[in-house]
């Protein structure tokens, strides 16, 4: 009886390692793919700085630059 709660236990805990590494894995794969395009974002910006300006209702968003004056 104790065996068979035993690995039960060891089963359930398995699995849980299993699903925080595919988790893991997946946000690593997110990060991977994210990384480039914000760089890229970024050095579009430097080069096309009115590509990336916002500006809603005439005022600038604080994470955009500021379109030309």
């Amino acid at each position: 009886m104790l065996f068979a709660l035993c690995s039960l236990l060891f089963a359930l805990c398995s699995l849980l390692f299993a699903l925080c590494s595919l988790l893991f894995a997946l946000c690593s794969l997110l990060f991977a793919l994210c990384s480039p395009l914000s760089a890229l974002r970024s050095l579009l910006s430097a080069l096309y700085p009115s590509l990336f300006c916002s500006v809603s209702n005439g005022i600038p968003t604080l994470s955009r630059p500021r379109c030309g004056n």
